[in-house]
């Protein structure tokens, strides 16, 4: 099947003429085009009533989290990549958000948040490269810091589920 043939199409927003394709096989058209794309797995993680954020050596500050790895579940991604930054290890909860950052130097990211929950002393917190700092924030100084729009909706909706799950009244266990 010659994709000449074919009519143009739209993936992920961006106009994909089937010239582009030329003889390749349609798997590998398939991944050239995904590739306009990363997915990265954040956490948003609670000590308390503050959140911990990392910071980059460029300044920003930074929710723990990367991109998937090949045959990776977005979970598992998030809670190694919490290991490799900080040293810690986080109970993972629902996704809080979802959200796409426009790069201007590679492909856009796919961004999936979770709300997240460590029992690891900060103490014991220990950086990868990655990072030159990690630092716990009450919720309101957040907003005030030099941080990702993304990531800082993110932490504006976790906020927001933390309080209504503090809120509900503990489950009770059935009696056997």
């Amino acid at each position: 099947m010659e994709f000449d043939s074919l009519p143009p199409f739209d993936i992920i927003g961006q106009s994909i003429l089937p010239s582009a394709f030329k003889g390749t096989r349609p798997y590998e058209a398939f991944w050239t085009v995904t590739e306009l794309y990363k997915v990265s797995a954040k956490a948003v993680i609670f000590y308390g009533q503050e959140i911990l954020l990392a910071r980059k050596p460029n300044g920003m500050w930074d929710l723990p989290g990367g991109h998937i790895d090949v045959g990776e579940t977005p979970v598992d991604a998030v809670k190694r990549e919490a290991k490799e930054e900080l040293g810690i290890t986080i109970k993972v909860g629902k996704v809080i958000h979802s959200d796409v950052r426009r790069k201007t130097n590679g492909p856009d990211v796919c961004v999936i948040a979770y709300l997240c929950t460590t029992k690891t002393p900060m103490r014991k917190i220990r950086l990868s490269d990655e990072h030159i700092n990690a630092k716990l924030f009450p919720l309101a100084k957040v907003k005030h810091l030099n941080i990702e729009p993304t990531f800082l909706q993110a932490v504006k909706l976790a906020a927001q589920e933390f309080k209504k799950m503090k809120s509900q009244p503990p489950r009770r266990r059935k009696e056997d």
